[in-house]
């Protein structure tokens, strides 16, 4: 893995528990009521999904660094710069594509 990469598979792992985990809490909480229109049950999975993740990352931050492990990873994901990349690595510029 790459010095470029290494913050790609703990991002998106610690993108998708969180979604799972809206999803989950979602079905959870719709069970006792009856709710058919799915544009509501989107809308409280994006909810439910940003107030989980948001709590974590506050409870990871302020609390204790391994209560991450909620997200899928217990460390947050590590971006280099461009600027501390070693001579040998090449930098590429996503906007320019």
């Amino acid at each position: 893995m790459t010095p470029t990469s290494s913050g790609i598979g703990p991002s998106i792992v610690r993108t998708v528990i969180p979604l799972i985990v809206g999803f989950l809490l979602t079905w959870a909480l719709k069970a006792g009521f009856d709710l058919d229109d799915d544009s509501v049950t989107n809308v409280v999975t994006v909810i439910v999904t940003g107030v989980y993740y948001a709590l974590v990352r506050f409870l990871e931050v302020h609390v204790n660094p391994s209560l991450g492990w909620l997200l899928g990873l217990a460390k947050p994901p590590v971006y280099v710069s461009p600027d501390d990349m070693p001579a040998d690595v090449e930098v590429v510029d996503s906007s320019e594509h």
